[in-house]
């Protein structure tokens, strides 16, 4: 069992490999490291600030983009050229196939978040850089477990494109349109702003949130003051039961399947 599936984690592995994806993020890290110090050496006040701003926010988003493109173009590649039906040619089960895939795409995630920690830790210090990358981990970590769910599921890069970005735009912006939905303008006596208010928290109850897992203002502020802030104290939890919800779904899907 388990050799098989660190047999299909290498495969996956050497596929970063032969796609140069290790050297594509390192060129996007360093790009935003050069747009960071450009733009933050153009500002009167507050350039460090303003550089760990620039730099995990885009850090955060390409890192989700990346991850997501090569695990969707990877899967429905697969697909295409009947690489799957050759695995299951051989005495190897769905779920080893599966949990193989996802190691695979893990690792990946990891890097990734190491390359985003180590740019991090240029203008944060090195606590907070790491607890900032830890966060951001767990959120690749969900992206590429969601992405393997839909590249089986609907088999289209296009579709399974757009299916990740708006899981993880929603997921990214859950607290933000909380706070809308029951901002200054809330009206208790309204039943469409109390209706608007309930539909957001019940969304809110089924997506992870994201804006608590790695936020820029860690590394602008320099600090993580809040122990529940802390990816191993609130956002682990909540990261490791998506994930298997995520893992329980990809191996229905996949079992179903008639390939």
């Amino acid at each position: 069992m388990f050799h098989h599936i660190a047999a299909i984690a290498r495969h996956t592995i050497r596929e970063t490999h032969h796609g140069r994806l290790p050297w594509i993020a390192i060129g996007l890290v360093l790009l935003c490291v050069l747009m960071a110090e450009f733009i933050g050496n153009t500002a009167l006040t507050d350039a460090e600030q303003i550089k760990a701003g620039i730099v995990g926010f885009a850090l955060r988003w390409l890192g989700a983009l990346l991850l997501a493109v090569f695990v969707i173009a990877s899967q429905v590649r697969e697909s295409e050229d009947r690489i799957i039906e050759l695995f299951f040619s051989l005495p190897i089960r769905r779920e080893h196939y599966f949990l193989g895939k996802l190691l695979g795409y893990l690792a990946l995630a990891a890097y990734l978040a190491l390359l985003a920690g180590l740019a991090a830790a240029l203008y944060a210090p090195p606590a907070v850089a790491l607890a900032w990358a830890l966060g951001h981990l767990l959120e690749l970590a969900l992206v590429a477990g969601f992405a393997l769910l839909v590249a089986i599921s609907i088999g289209n890069i296009t579709a399974a494109t757009c299916a990740v970005a708006g899981f993880y735009m929603l997921a990214r912006g859950i607290g933000a349109l909380q706070l809308m939905a029951t901002g200054p303008f809330y009206d208790a006596d309204s039943l469409a702003d109390r209706f608007l208010a309930a539909a957001v928290d019940y969304v809110a109850l089924i997506v992870p949130h994201f804006d608590r897992y790695a936020p820029v203002d860690w590394l602008v502020r320099g600090e993580v003051r809040a122990v529940t802030d802390i990816p191993l104290g609130g956002s682990l939890p909540q990261a490791a039961v998506y994930l298997l919800l995520l893992c329980a779904a990809g191996l229905v899907d996949l079992r179903r399947k008639q390939l």
